[in-house]
């Protein structure tokens, strides 16, 4: 994508200042597609965690996520 707009980075993506993740945050993270939404079947997000290899509940890893 190319942006010729100064004003449209603000308005078209989050630049988020925090650290990235470590982990098995990172690997469920990665595993995610790239376009995902809270609204995409749930489905995604269990194949993500699966991949990841957490043992603790999805509910849990989804809440900190």
């Amino acid at each position: 994508m190319m942006i010729t707009d100064p004003e449209a980075l603000d308005k078209t993506f989050h630049i988020s200042t925090t650290e990235r993740p470590g982990g098995l945050m990172a690997k469920f993270i990665d595993a995610l597609p790239l376009d995902l939404t809270a609204n995409h079947d749930k489905s995604y997000f269990q194949r993500a965690y699966d991949d990841s290899g957490y043992g603790m509940a999805i509910a849990n890893v989804m809440r900190n996520l």
